[in-house]
């Protein structure tokens, strides 16, 4: 009994020639894909931090406004608790 060939009739050669052709086009599809999934998880980490960027600037700009308005006592908004009275001295 010799286990040394294929017993369909197929020669190794003839497989790893279809192998080899679709092995490239696996390859290259793969690398493809590959490509697009760092792009894609690139543009969704750009994103990301622009908005990440824009919500801090955004609470930012609303400290800065309600320190302000505590500043100059507008609309009620001041340093100074409710009931709590100043006495000045005569």
């Amino acid at each position: 009994m010799n286990n040394s060939g294929p017993l369909s009739g197929v020669t190794k050669a003839e497989k790893d020639k279809e192998k080899g052709e679709d092995g490239d086009a696996a390859k290259e599809r793969n690398r493809l894909i590959k490509k697009c999934q760092r792009q894609c998880a690139f543009y969704i980490i750009q994103v990301t931090t622009q908005i990440v960027a824009a919500l801090l600037c955004v609470a930012l700009l609303c400290w800065c406004i309600f320190q302000s308005l505590r500043s100059v006592n507008f609309l009620g908004v001041s340093d100074v608790p409710p009931g709590l009275v100043h006495y000045e001295p005569l």
